[in-house]
């Protein structure tokens, strides 16, 4: 039985079986096949599940990806509308140490945060796309002084998936309060050249203790 009402079954639509294997196909083309699911017991809205990559040689960390917030089609600005940005799926990389199974808050918020930025534009009415910022007014974690995150296109394809059209996939990155100021105030250009000067790894792997890059 579907947990919503024929109302919102018009607004979040749930992968099918079919929809959900070729959606696999596609993440493990690109971060391999050493993966597991978190899933999502109970859903309000899209049933979002987190797949977690293993570290590989090639690609020594943790790799999440989410499955289903390409259920809500995101309402697009009419400039942008010939884009394909109305579906989207997030990212995040952690080291290899990380305690991925830990449910203690200093361990668990990339899967908390990866999860509410993934519902931001269903409750927030936006939506999100390459370099876009999050900011969420205090510390991600007890552990860190992070306090937001800019969405970064690190894939060169989007999943092309029936019903859908394309799904685009961005990698969250983690900021300090002076980043995010610093990218309101200059632009993403010049963010982004400061990161190339402090040879910041691209992709990005969460580093809770990196040098904050703007600190005064």
């Amino acid at each position: 039985m579907s947990l919503f009402n024929e109302k919102v079954k018009d607004e979040f639509v749930h992968l099918t079986s079919k929809q959900m294997e070729k959606f696999e196909e596609f993440v493990v083309k690109n971060f391999g096949n050493d993966y597991q699911v978190m899933h999502e017991l109970v859903s309000p809205d899209i049933h979002l599940d987190v797949l977690v990559f293993n570290p590989t040689k090639e690609n020594n960390c943790y790799t999440l990806v989410t499955m289903g917030m390409c259920g809500y089609k995101m309402d697009i600005p009419k400039e942008y509308k010939n884009d394909s940005l109305e579906r989207a799926e997030l990212i995040i990389q952690l080291p290899s140490d990380w305690n991925i199974k830990s449910n203690e808050e200093k361990d668990y918020w990339p899967i908390r945060q990866i999860k509410s930025i993934a519902r931001m534009p269903i409750y927030d009415k936006t939506y999100l796309a390459g370099f876009h910022t999050v900011n969420n007014g205090s510390s991600v974690a007890p552990n860190t002084d992070l306090t937001g995150f800019i969405l970064l296109p690190v894939l060169k394809e989007k999943l092309n998936l029936k019903g859908f059209n394309y799904i685009n996939f961005y990698t969250l990155m983690p900021l300090y309060k002076e980043e995010l100021e610093y990218i309101y105030g200059n632009g993403i250009n010049k963010f982004m050249d400061l990161c190339e000067e402090n040879a910041l790894p691209y992709p990005p792997v969460v580093d809770i203790n990196r040098k904050n890059m703007c600190e005064k």
